[in-house]
């Protein structure tokens, strides 16, 4: 990860981080609908903003590195790599750009091999937290697409300059 997991933990314990966006969870909610999609999970759940709602609708399981996060959800503390499950779909929301460059392609890769589809909302712009870029890789949309050809079939849903929804199918 961009910072080590204390720095999270912290992150995630401010309230202010992390705010719910219901124009995403519509986005995602109608993605699964209409994948015809019963058992998902959420990686990177962080507070469960899109867990806890679709949670009614979908067998969701929560997946977040952060313990502080996490409590309270139904949700397992762990990562992409450290995470075995499979699942008809996942989604995968304001997490890859957290990462290191080095540590992409292998998370990618663990990705691939959760589920056969997958929607991946990524942003592009800083995002500071007490003087610590949380968001290490900052690339537009192109830039993405081409990082993950190597294991999905790519298709862009959303292109803003600031986030954009990928609907990935496994290759």
């Amino acid at each position: 990860m961009a910072t080590d997991m204390s720095t999270y933990d912290k992150v995630f314990s401010d309230e202010r981080y992390n705010l719910p966006d219901p124009q995403r969870l519509e986005f995602v909610r109608s993605w699964l609908k209409s994948k015809k999609v019963k058992d998902v999970v959420d990686i990177g759940c962080g507070r469960g903003n899109y867990l806890i709602p679709l949670s009614k609708e979908f067998n969701t399981t929560g997946v977040d590195p952060s313990a502080v996060a996490i409590k309270g959800l139904k949700a397992e503390q762990g990562d992409i790599l450290s995470y075995k499950g499979k699942h008809e779909a996942f989604y995968c929301m304001d997490v890859l750009e957290h990462l290191q460059l080095h540590e992409l392609v292998e998370n990618i890769k663990a990705l691939s091999k959760i589920a056969p589809v997958g929607l991946l909302g990524i942003a592009n712009h800083s995002d500071m937290w007490n003087g610590v870029e949380l968001h290490t890789i900052q690339e537009d949309s192109s830039w993405w697409s081409q990082a993950l050809k190597g294991y999905f079939n790519v298709r862009l849903l959303q292109d803003g300059q600031r986030y954009f929804i990928f609907e990935v199918s496994r290759v």
